[in-house]
């Protein structure tokens, strides 16, 4: 890993702590967690698109540089979003035998903790 991708990775987990501040933490289900996640590429795209039409249209390298600014903190917001979605995941899907809130355990199964069912918990 080099040195960029730990300082990119710090930027994440930054704006992850900014959001949690802000929105507390968020336990959405899969479908709001990919909605939100789909509006944050969609501002990627925005950026990218206004980017385009500046160089089209010639405007000045300072204003580029911003929009360019703005794309970079869009894509660390996408990670950031991304990342809380890849948790609901782990917490959601039984790490032993893959169960899933929609699909459980053929005998019937509950979450004893976050990503362990009731059939999988040698605890019970």
């Amino acid at each position: 890993m080099t040195e960029k991708t730990v300082r990119l990775m710090g930027e994440v987990l930054a704006e992850r702590q900014r959001q949690d501040d802000k929105w507390g933490r968020q336990d959405h289900d899969l479908t709001v967690w990919l909605t939100v996640l789909a509006e944050e590429v969609g501002e990627v795209a925005q950026a990218i698109l206004a980017e385009r039409r500046g160089v089209q249209g010639g405007e000045a390298r300072a204003a580029l540089r911003a929009s360019r600014a703005g794309l970079r903190a869009e894509l660390i917001q996408v990670a950031a979003v991304a990342t809380p979605t890849a948790e609901w995941l782990d917490e959601h899907t039984c790490q032993e035998c893959g169960c899933t809130d929609e699909a459980g355990c053929e005998a019937g199964c509950w979450w004893t903790e976050p990503g362990l069912c009731s059939q999988c918990d040698p605890r019970l």
